[in-house]
């Protein structure tokens, strides 16, 4: 193959590249950053928010007639990650479940586990 070729097909293999790394256009409301967030399961919702930095904290509340059990789940930064202790929400509650770091940089994400105890 000839130098001129394996230019072309080097210039080619690069343009592609680009193309395909080029950024994409992101609306403004998408790209905003997300400091709580709700979540629905089957009609129960939940919050989540961090109480100081090492303390993660959910709050739900069940909009069925089923009773249902939630806990928190905390990602900590250089730490091990914690769980909050199980609660449970009969029909029409509203409680919270909590988790602390044990140091490190504190929370770094907070989730739910959560179990539906009329199935």
């Amino acid at each position: 193959m000839s130098a001129r070729h394996q230019l072309t097909g080097l210039l080619t293999a690069a343009l592609a590249s680009a193309a395909f790394l080029a950024p994409v256009a992101v609306p403004a409301a998408a790209a905003a950053p997300v400091t709580g967030v709700r979540a629905a399961l089957s009609g129960l919702t939940c919050d989540d928010f961090r109480e100081g930095t090492h303390v993660g904290v959910a709050r739900c509340t069940n909009h069925t007639q089923d009773w249902w059990e939630f806990r928190a789940v905390i990602t900590c930064g250089w730490a091990a990650d914690v769980k909050g202790s199980w609660e449970t929400l009969p029909p029409g509650a509203t409680k919270e479940s909590r988790g602390q770091c044990g140091g490190g940089s504190g929370v770094g994400a907070i989730g739910t586990d959560k179990r539906n105890l009329s199935t």
